[in-house]
């Protein structure tokens, strides 16, 4: 083996040389010319959906790459923000002082200020008032709870009674009564 590597001529049988022209060929033959400027349209048209940053942040970092963009520059970091922009309470949350310069620290920044963004969402989910419209449950007495429907209708048209009105009804009863 080592004979014939030997008796190769440098310049007629450039092993190496020939895989680079071979490889440089067939780039310039199948690469898809296109992918960047897709990439780059697909970024531009990127937007945050509540509450998938992680899903954002790793869309938007993986078509910078691809897009050729450098991710700390200050046109990525203005792609970024506008991707938030139907999102104005985050934005608001994200640009709030103190300013932050680098792409990384709004990048944390827009996770916390998400993750903020559900608990409170969910903890006014969880309370009165809250955004499920949530209904107090019926006024039904309770062997009537389950979940057959009530026997007559007129039931509700009967007075009902609970404990605080219970005492008052009694006594207007025993007052009324000769």
């Amino acid at each position: 083996m080592t004979t014939w590597l030997q008796n190769l001529d440098p310049i007629n049988d450039n092993v190496p040389w020939v895989w680079d022209y071979f490889t440089n060929m067939f780039k310039q033959q199948f690469t898809d010319l296109t992918k960047a400027q897709r990439s780059r349209q697909q970024l531009e048209q990127l937007r945050f959906k509540f509450p998938d940053i992680n899903q954002y942040i790793t869309d938007f970092e993986d078509l910078a790459n691809l897009s050729g963009y450098t991710v700390g520059n200050d046109k990525t970091i203005n792609l970024f923000l506008k991707g938030f922009e139907h999102a104005h309470d985050l934005l608001n949350g994200i640009l709030a002082p103190p300013m932050l310069t680098t792409y990384y620290e709004l990048k944390d920044r827009a996770i916390n200020v998400t993750k903020s963004r559900q608990l409170i969402n969910a903890i006014q989910k969880n309370t009165l008032g809250g955004f499920n419209n949530f209904r107090p449950p019926t006024n039904r007495p309770f062997f009537q709870r389950g979940n057959q429907p009530p026997q007559d209708q007129n039931q509700y048209a009967q007075r009902q009674y609970n404990s605080t009105n219970a005492v008052t009804a009694k006594m207007a009863t025993q007052l009324l009564t000769p």
